[in-house]
């Protein structure tokens, strides 16, 4: 079972990420709205997987954020964005990317894949 952390500014799509994942099997170790505290706890924790929004809460983006968990470990990060992605500079990140709104299946297909 891949652990996963929720990194998403808007908490109703959040608690809609967390209820699709926990019903397909995936274990949610939390949700975070900010950057920063999301960096603290992925650093400690080591999640599997963290799903990332570009827009955050604080001083940190989730590219910025997803940068700092790199320079300690890397993830499997899947940016979940309404932004468009080539407004972003991801160099030296592994990561996925999903357009808003995004499907539950293909969600949950990107993640028995990854």
């Amino acid at each position: 079972m891949k652990n996963i952390l929720i990194v998403e500014d808007e908490t109703i799509f959040a608690l809609d990420l967390k209820r699709i994942l926990s019903k397909s099997g995936y274990n949610v170790l939390r949700v975070f709205t900010e950057g920063s505290r999301a960096v603290e706890f992925a650093l400690q924790e080591k999640p599997d997987v963290i799903l990332m929004d570009i827009s955050l809460k604080g001083e940190l983006n989730g590219v910025d954020a997803a940068r700092e968990i790199y320079k300690f470990y890397k993830p499997m990060v899947i940016f979940i964005s309404a932004l468009d992605k080539l407004a972003f500079d991801f160099s030296g990140l592994k990561y996925k990317f999903m357009s808003k709104p995004i499907l539950d299946k293909n969600l949950i297909s990107l993640l028995n894949y990854s």
